[in-house]
């Protein structure tokens, strides 16, 4: 599986962990579905449709939500 290197931070992608450095980030499932798609698509616009149908399995819900999942 894929492995993701910004900045200070690396993701795993099959282990489904975050690090800052060799510090460990807790992520909930929703927000790293998000950064992992995200970071598939980087350089490239994702849609809000396209981030609700991948990171909520198409349930609707809010647009605030992804920027709940951002910001806090």
């Amino acid at each position: 599986m894929a492995r993701y290197y910004f900045d200070d931070f690396r993701l795993l992608e099959e282990e489904r962990l975050l690090f800052e450095g060799e510090k460990q980030i807790p992520l909930t499932k929703r927000r790293f579905a998000l950064l992992l798609t995200l970071l598939q698509r980087a350089g490239e616009i994702v849609t809000k449709e396209e981030l609700i149908a991948r990171v909520w399995g198409g349930m609707i819900v809010e647009e605030s939500n992804i920027s709940q999942q951002i910001y806090q």
